[in-house]
């Protein structure tokens, strides 16, 4: 499945030169179902601001999450042993957060930590309320970019224009981690939403594209199972 294969293909060397970046999904210092969704929405928001960068690889979130569900580590809680998953993830720079939402107000702290000796090289935050999200990703993307000193360049930001768009594309790709047929009939379904919001929104329309390719490669290895069952 396209799963299966960037997974077999995340063994590959594909620095050439280039820093490698992990961005860690971002701990909720105040846990609320109602909020859980933005941990993962800010750190894609963080993605986009550096994979146009040519000087830069920046691990896909997937990937990291099952790096750190390999070694024992909770996704969204601060990792125990830093380089360790540093190693495990060939990362140099690992993106490290977390945020709480107070009343009408999120707050983020965002650091970037040198996965190897485990110190922190820079350190932000960030605070705006809850009717400026969209805008709040907008400040992540570029201060983050600023301050590993990437600002200048980079492609098209694919920006939704309803913070509702940005809530469910953030669920479907949680969903997604679960990795089995029920997981991908729900992502879709989030997926779907949003691009009834907005259908013009890509990172929708690319996830929407990948379950449905995911899904036909599971319904025909099962189908292939099936006749095989036949055949016995």
């Amino acid at each position: 499945s396209g799963l299966a294969e960037a997974r077999a293909a995340a063994g590959v060397d594909v620095r050439k030169g280039r820093r490698v970046v992990a961005i860690l999904p971002l701990e909720s210092l105040r846990p609320d179902p109602d909020h859980a969704w933005m941990g993962n929405s800010f750190a894609d928001a963080m993605a986009m601001g550096l994979v146009q960068r040519e000087d830069l690889v920046v691990l896909d979130r997937l990937k990291v999450v099952e790096v750190m569900q390999r070694l024992g580590e909770k996704p969204g809680e601060a990792p125990r042993a830093v380089s360790e998953l540093g190693r495990a993830l060939n990362a140099e720079l690992m993106v490290l957060g977390s945020y709480q939402v107070t009343g009408d107000h999120a707050r983020l702290t965002v650091r970037v930590i040198d996965a190897a000796l485990g110190t922190t090289r820079k350190q932000f935050q960030v605070d705006r309320p809850l009717a400026d999200l969209l805008k709040l990703e907008d400040e992540l993307q570029a201060r983050l970019a600023k301050e590993l000193g990437v600002a200048e360049g980079g492609g098209a930001i694919h920006q939704a224009k309803d913070p509702r768009t940005r809530e469910l594309l953030a669920r479907a790709e949680t969903i997604l981690t679960e990795g089995n047929q029920d997981s991908l009939q729900v992502a879709r379904n989030f997926f779907k939403s949003a691009l009834d919001l907005e259908p013009d929104y890509a990172p929708a329309q690319a996830g929407m594209a990948w379950v449905l390719a995911e899904t036909g490669s599971m319904l025909a290895l099962n189908q292939a199972r099936f006749q095989d069952a036949q055949n016995v």
